[in-house]
């Protein structure tokens, strides 16, 4: 997951001492290749990466340039990313408790429970920035790290169109829909209304697991995925590990909207490796990248 923070120590000391997160890499990112990779001239951040797994890491900017810019706060939808899911296996053993703004907000969205994990406990938090976090207590599946809290479960994808949605990330760049269903208005209600509206979701995963829930309120409106600007403060974009990242790009480049070829990537864990963004139908960012530290990872699975 990428993230645009404000003050990039005060959410690493959050990220490390509420979730057990453990630094992989801090290095400064500016140069010709990184402004190739995300299309933004004159790029220049400190970049930590963040270790919640072998396989699963936070990629989280603090901006030199251009400045970081303040969150998109509205009251309506917008296709974007609006969160992601951790899970834990020790619930009790967190400093943190339920932030009951964060449950208002999300419970018209993903219901009172994780579903189709609906059988666990789930609380919501809010990072230093007000980012959107949702802890589901997975007594069944232990943390793969001796260190870490929490795990990354998957990233949530507001889209408009859950159909298309899934045929892209489905028929397109070859995920597995693992589950998917209806929230009906009764099973989201929050403080006794949603408005009659159903909430669809769809959980994808990949052969290295869970690793998208896309979400889409039935008969409402919802905005378009607002311009990309990776400066802004929020979740910027999720990454995925790619086998044979080259020959995965020409099979797609007539279907998918890269912003650019492959790229090496000469700084960070992924160091050696190459990597690409690219767009989804409804404006979503992604990353892909292929690295020695990926292929090393998933002989870990």
């Amino acid at each position: 997951m990428g993230l645009t923070v404000s003050k990039l120590d005060s959410s690493l000391d959050y990220y490390q001492k509420n979730l057990g997160f453990t630094v992989l890499s801090d290095a400064e990112r500016k140069g010709e290749w990184v402004e190739k990779i995300t299309g933004i001239p004159g790029f220049h951040t400190r970049t930590v990466y963040l270790s919640l797994s072998p396989c699963h890491h936070f990629e989280v900017f603090g901006f030199f340039h251009p400045q970081a810019i303040p969150p998109e706060r509205e009251s309506r939808l917008r296709v974007g990313i609006p969160g992601c899911v951790l899970n834990t296996d020790r619930l009790e053993s967190l400093s943190v408790r339920d932030n009951p703004e964060e449950a208002r907000r999300w419970t018209p969205l993903l219901g009172r429970k994780e579903e189709p994990f609906g059988d666990c406990r789930v609380i919501h938090l809010k990072d230093p920035d007000g980012l959107s976090l949702r802890l589901l207590e997975d007594q069944g599946e232990k943390m793969k790290s001796p260190s870490a809290l929490a795990d990354l479960r998957y990233p949530v994808f507001l889209v408009e169109n859950i159909e298309s949605s899934i045929s892209f990330y489905g028929d397109v760049l070859g995920l597995q829909v693992h589950d998917q269903g209806k929230n009906t208005p009764g099973a989201i209600e929050s403080k006794g209304t949603t408005n009659g509206k159903s909430v669809r979701w769809a959980v994808l995963r990949s052969k290295a697991g869970f690793c998208l829930k896309l979400v889409s309120p039935s008969n409402s409106e919802i905005l378009p995925a607002a311009p990309w600007m990776m400066q802004r403060i929020g979740f910027t974009h999720a990454a995925f590990g790619v086998e044979n990242l080259g020959g995965y790009y020409l099979r797609l480049k007539d279907q998918v909207n890269f912003k650019s070829p492959p790229t090496p990537v000469n700084a960070g864990p992924h160091k050696g490796g190459q990597a690409v963004y690219l767009t989804s139908p409804e404006g979503i960012t992604l990353e892909f990248i292929d690295s020695p530290l990926i292929r090393e990872s998933w002989k870990m699975k």
